[in-house]
């Protein structure tokens, strides 16, 4: 019993070292600091707004620090020296002055290193400490979007060489656009002896994270293919619906190439064309379709995607055409492609 006892205050102050750590990380300053001026008392919508701007830093993943300048010091210039001497990646302060319905929000942004200062209105609704709050964080954020562009040159003057942390990238990264639409031009079955069938395409993606993505294909009716024999044809029309799951193997700003998961149904209409005495008769089949599928794409702008794709198909039931005593069978594996444009949202 009393080995048992002592079992459990053993896993109880492990429990309690898990469920502390973490907290005394932060608390030793491991996250990326932001200093902030207070405010000049008394002014109370500043004041609202700066603690609402803490808690807004504190949501995206940073720790503040809050220190107090006189009048002739909260100047831009001394902003920035603040914030390099407290080993912050930023300095913020705001300030009303005297008679005016604005705020002046200065950001020292030693990432990128400059210093944006920018007049803000007042308004007198309630929400206006929020308001305040949120369009200085979104300042900030401006501010740092010059990542995207590479570090600043050597010669700009009071930036911080260091390659800045991950949950800075994370905060100045533009939202990520998770939906696609492709209109596309697509073959179906190319490699078959009846031909090709040509046909529109339409794909919707969404994009789960940054390699991984779901979507739906759908294409049809693909027509161009027939059958021909010594006592007719028959004329092919086709229908393709996918779901895909792909993955990026090589994935860049401005390419990426991933392979993909596919499965959904085929379907074959054939119309015979034949000469009497043959009556023509018409016919159609649906198969489970499954396999794997590839797909490229190319950035052409912010929004527009240039891309394609290429899929081996197990169909089953094995599609198949027959004119009096003639016939074909499907190529297995059955090949499909296409390629458009797209635009993410």
């Amino acid at each position: 019993m009393k080995r048992l006892a002592r079992h459990a205050r053993w896993a109880i102050v492990a429990l309690c070292c898990a469920l502390l750590l973490p907290a005394a990380a932060r608390a030793s300053g491991s996250e990326p600091r932001v200093v902030l001026v207070v405010p000049p008392a008394p002014d109370e919508l500043l004041s609202e707004a700066f603690n609402r701007l803490r808690a807004e830093l504190a949501l995206q993943g940073f720790e503040t620090r809050t220190i107090e300048l006189g009048p002739d010091n909260d100047t831009p210039d001394k902003l920035s020296e603040l914030a390099q001497r407290t080993g912050a990646f930023a300095g913020i302060s705001l300030v009303q002055r005297v008679g005016t319905p604005t705020a002046e929000v200065c950001i020292a942004d030693r990432v990128t290193g400059k210093t944006t200062l920018r007049t803000l209105a007042l308004d007198k609704r309630r929400d206006a400490p929020s308001v305040l709050a949120v369009r200085t964080t979104d300042l900030l954020r401006a501010s740092l979007r010059e990542l995207d562009t590479g570090r600043p040159p050597p010669d700009v003057i009071g930036a911080d060489r260091k390659p800045p942390a991950p949950v800075i990238e994370r905060f100045a990264s533009p939202p990520v656009k998770r939906f696609r639409l492709d209109a596309r031009v697509a073959l179906l079955g190319f490699d078959e002896k009846i031909g090709p069938g040509f046909g529109p395409g339409l794909a919707l993606s969404y994009r789960v994270s940054p390699r991984f993505s779901v979507s739906v294909l759908l294409i049809g009716p693909a027509v161009g293919a027939s059958f021909d024999s010594s006592l007719g044809s028959a004329t092919v029309r086709q229908e393709l619906a996918l779901a895909r799951v792909g993955y990026a193997v090589l994935h860049s700003e401005r390419f990426e190439l991933r392979p993909a998961l596919c499965a959904g149904v085929y379907h074959l209409d054939a119309n015979g064309v034949v000469g009497p005495p043959l009556q023509p008769l018409s016919n159609r089949v649906t198969s489970f379709a499954a396999g794997l599928g590839v797909e490229a794409e190319i950035r052409l702008s912010g929004a527009l995607v240039a891309g394609a794709e290429l899929s081996a198909l197990a169909l089953g039931p094995r599609p198949g055409i027959a004119v009096s005593n003639e016939r074909y069978l499907f190529v297995q594996p059955y090949l499909s492609a296409s390629a458009g444009i797209g635009v993410e949202f």
